[in-house]
């Protein structure tokens, strides 16, 4: 898991503890700018939201390691 330079990294280094953490986008559909946009599928499975505001950057590039050929999708 990645944490760049980021307040929640002061948190998991205080809590001595590993946080697993994703993004909310779902392959295939738009990603989402702002807690206000999280699907109901994904909303209805979390038990909590940590947001700091929109964002107006790109999302990872995703790369699928699946099979013998590495397919890189850029979002």
């Amino acid at each position: 898991m990645r944490i760049p330079d980021h307040w929640i990294k002061d948190i998991v280094k205080e809590l001595k503890i590993p946080i697993i953490s994703t993004s909310v986008n779902k392959a295939g559909d738009e990603f989402m700018t702002s807690s206000e946009t999280i699907d109901t599928d994904i909303q209805s499975k979390v038990e909590f939201v940590i947001s700091d505001g929109e964002k107006t950057g790109n999302p990872s590039t995703l790369v699928d390691l699946t099979s013998a050929i590495a397919k890189v999708t850029q979002r």
